[in-house]
């Protein structure tokens, strides 16, 4: 009943009156998640604090910044619907070398390698599988599954990616190894296998030429291994105690000051109805603690998430930006 009030809230209300949120998802969007992934009460107090972040400060609170304006503050296992991850300006796949320089890049291959520059990865990983099944032997057939394999990582499909890439370990080594296991590598830093990774590029020979760019790689991978993030329940707990604490510490302040304001506001509200014996404003005083109070504890323990989602995003980011997977 929640989700179904949320959805005709997004298809009717929201586009008649022209509301307008400040983050990726949106606040209904945000909620129905949170209802779907921990229930009815905890995705409602989880709605409850995003809607008290969504103001005009939100550009003060730390979020990324989309190319649409809005900040991105996705649900724990859901991503920002049209996020911004970029496109690269670089393609992942180098233009087809001229005949004859490399067996991908004759006349067969072209097709593939078009779709790949332009970024048409679910199209182009299709046509390098057909080739490598088509031409099974030699070096032809390993390019073609290394670049089905950079075409599964930028469909975001890293374990694809990075149990493809390691497969490629037990065919005959070509003058592409760095760059196998520098794709391989990536993919495992996406699934937060970050020792896995920095095996992976330790194992590149001293002779690649991609030793170099290895290094720089393992540096990344090190920094991620040592990314530890503030415990929900720390964060959770210290909202508890003094609302909206728990968002600063986690680096949120102006969420925590929302929090603290909504907060005491409600029990102002309330502490008022007791004193005037107006049963009707303690009511509501009541009403508003019980959903804002809950929600600002589960806003400190979200904090401490999302902090941790932010860094290793933004890691990542650095790492796609300056090893493009794929590239030869």
């Amino acid at each position: 009943m929640a989700l179904a009030a949320l959805h005709f809230y997004q298809a009717v209300l929201s586009p008649a009156l022209g509301v307008s949120c400040a983050f990726a998802p949106s606040c209904s969007g945000f909620a129905a998640a949170g209802i779907a992934q921990r229930g009815l009460v905890a995705g409602t107090w989880l709605g409850a604090d995003r809607i008290s972040r969504c103001h005009g400060f939100a550009i003060l609170g730390g979020y990324r910044e989309r190319a649409d304006g809005r900040f991105e503050d996705p649900a724990a296992g859901m991503t920002a619907a049209g996020g911004n991850t970029p496109v690269p300006s670089t393609p992942m796949i180098p233009a087809p070398p001229a005949v004859g320089a490399d067996p991908v890049g004759d006349d067969s291959h072209r097709f593939a390698d078009d779709l790949a520059t332009h970024h048409e990865w679910a199209a182009a990983r299709t046509e390098y599988l057909r080739l490598a099944f088509a031409r099974p032997d030699g070096s032809e057939a390993r390019i073609a599954h290394r670049r089905a394999a950079a075409c599964a990582y930028r469909l975001d499909q890293f374990t694809m990616a990075a149990a493809e890439a390691a497969a490629l370990h037990a065919t005959p080594p070509g003058h592409d190894e760095g760059a196998v296991r520098m794709l391989e590598a990536m993919a495992l830093l996406h699934l937060a296998r970050w020792e896995e990774a920095r095996a992976t590029l330790a194992a590149i020979p001293a002779s690649d030429p991609k030793v170099d760019r290895a290094g720089a790689l393992d540096g990344l991978a090190g920094r991620g291994a040592a990314l530890r993030p503030d415990s929900p329940w720390l964060t959770g707990g210290l909202s508890a105690a003094v609302p909206g604490l728990g968002q600063i510490v986690a680096g949120y302040p102006w969420d925590g000051l929302s929090a603290l304001l909504l907060t005491g506001a409600s029990a102002a509200v309330l502490a008022e109805g007791l004193r005037r014996n107006r049963p009707g404003l303690a009511a509501g005083g009541a009403v508003l603690l019980a959903i804002w109070y809950p929600a600002n504890i589960w806003g400190g323990a979200n904090a401490a998430r999302r902090a941790h989602r932010q860094a290793r995003a933004e890691l990542l980011e650095s790492a796609d930006a300056r090893f493009p997977p794929g590239a030869d």
